[in-house]
């Protein structure tokens, strides 16, 4: 009787020391600051966004944050960096939405999305925006459609490379109106502004912050948005929807951590996250430039991945395209 007695004593005491050092491991994360890791250069949207993110999330968590440019390799550098650095939820890699493009089209992407890492949360989501030259024939989407549907390989589009979100958007309108269409690459998207401005390209997909001072000073104008409602910054302009196009595209920005980071971390990061994202000056921030919060907890996360790579496929493959 002592020894069953002795061994149930035992058995309760290593579960209550187990699970009170899981407890008290969701508690204290993180005991040291936290790094997130951009694979672009200071400036650009998901720089700017991450650090306006990782500051209210260091509020939440008690902790430091700090944001580390690693560009390079079309964003690839640095998320390898943080795939080969320790699982262990201090070291993290805020990416865009060719994060779960790319691998459908670069043979050395080095990573699967859905194995390789751990998905937080997304920080933001933008609609955006079918810019052409203002002297440019068409003055919307449909008159677009109809003069490149009338004269196959004459019309164009640009893009800022391959898992850009300019190139994302542009092969999901090919995709969807079967359109045969000259393909412009850029070596970022900054330098397709211009020529897009001075008519050498008929047109292109880009953000609403990018592209806002090409339309106030007359360079360009705009013939859609790409999300499911218009834009309250541009309220005039229509969405491919309401012209007839079957599209709907969001550019995207998210945090992730190599898989195998101890779930108690993910959770509270999460939190954190969620947390930035209902801040007052966040929100306005996001308004102002024609973006707007998703709360999706990591479950949720995991199941937008999943559906935004299965699409991705659908379209590499119906329209194609081989790996590069």
């Amino acid at each position: 009787m002592n020894r069953i007695l002795t061994n149930v004593l035992l058995t309760t005491t290593l579960l209550y020391v187990s699970f009170g050092a899981t407890a008290a491991n969701s508690e204290t994360y993180p005991v040291k600051p936290v790094r997130i890791v951009v694979p672009a250069g200071a400036g650009g949207a998901l720089d700017i966004t991450t650090r306006v993110v990782a500051e209210k999330m260091s509020e939440y968590l008690g902790k430091p944050i700090t944001v580390e440019n690693r560009p390079g390799g079309e964003l690839l550098v640095g998320t390898r960096y943080v795939l080969g650095a320790k699982h262990d939820g201090y070291t993290l890699l805020a990416q865009a939405d060719g994060f779960t493009a790319v691998p459908s089209l670069r043979n050395d992407a080095g990573y699967d999305p859905m194995k390789d890492f751990t998905g937080i949360g997304l920080m933001l989501r933008a609609a955006q925006v079918m810019y052409t030259a203002s002297g440019s024939p068409f003055n919307s989407a449909k008159e677009y459609v109809s003069m490149a549907a009338a004269d196959p390989s004459r019309l164009s589009f640009a893009h800022g490379g391959r898992g850009s979100p300019m190139h994302l958007s542009g092969i999901q309108f090919v995709y969807k109106t079967g359109l045969n269409i000259i393909e412009v690459p850029y070596n970022g998207t900054a330098a397709a502004y211009p020529d897009i401005a001075a008519g050498r390209v008929d047109m292109m997909f880009g953000g609403y912050d990018s592209g806002i001072s090409y339309i106030q000073s007359k360079k360009m104008k705009a013939l859609a948005v790409t999300g499911d409602m218009r834009l309250a910054t541009m309220p005039n302009v229509p969405t491919l929807k309401e012209q007839g196009v079957d599209l709907s595209y969001y550019f995207w920005l998210g945090l992730f951590a190599p898989s195998g980071t101890p779930p108690q971390a993910i959770q509270r990061l999460s939190e954190a996250l969620q947390y930035a994202l209902k801040q007052k000056d966040v929100l306005e921030r996001y308004k102002t430039s024609g973006a707007e919060v998703v709360n999706l907890s990591p479950d949720q996360f995991k199941a937008f991945l999943k559906n935004e790579v299965s699409h991705v496929e659908n379209v590499v493959d119906a329209l194609k395209i081989e790996k590069k």
